[in-house]
């Protein structure tokens, strides 16, 4: 839903879109290219290494930024409304919490099959098979609580 004030369309802010692609594009980068410092390279490629760690050494701080950003852009919505004059219904948390399943659900489910696939390709279970403790782990994961268990993050 967009609002229109005064001839004016109260959209997204790109800005803060374009922010938070990056920040979360950083996070990515530390986790793909924080073993890279550990890579022994040789002839011309000597300093990939030593880019790659100078590029993701702070790239947990995109975290934090991801998250404030995010938080801030969940408000702005009803805030602009509020700023234009538009009476806003009650905050229906079941409408919200829809729009986020539908949009953080299925690209986490594809990076947690790939990840499970690849897993299972590296890592093949061994005679003991697929024990309770991995079952556990992969639920929580599948119910995005795996951070609540010390065990599981």
């Amino acid at each position: 839903m967009e609002f229109k004030s005064e001839g004016r369309k109260l959209g997204r802010a790109l800005s803060l879109d374009a922010m938070r692609g990056v920040a979360a594009l950083v996070v990515v980068l530390y986790h793909a290219l924080g073993v890279a410092p550990q890579t022994a390279f040789h002839g011309w490629q000597w300093w990939l290494p030593t880019v790659a760690a100078y590029v993701v050494h702070f790239g947990y701080a995109g975290v934090y930024l991801f998250f404030v950003i995010s938080g801030f852009c969940i408000h702005l919505h009803w805030a602009r409304a509020r700023a234009a004059g538009v009476e806003q219904p009650i905050i229906k948390f079941s409408a919200f919490w829809k729009r986020r399943v539908r949009r953080l659900y299925p690209p986490y489910l594809a990076a947690l099959v790939l990840y499970l696939v690849y897993s299972g390709i590296q890592n093949p279970p061994g005679a003991e098979g697929v024990t309770a403790s991995y079952l556990w782990d992969v639920g929580l994961h599948l119910l995005m609580l795996h951070n609540l268990d010390a065990r599981t993050t």
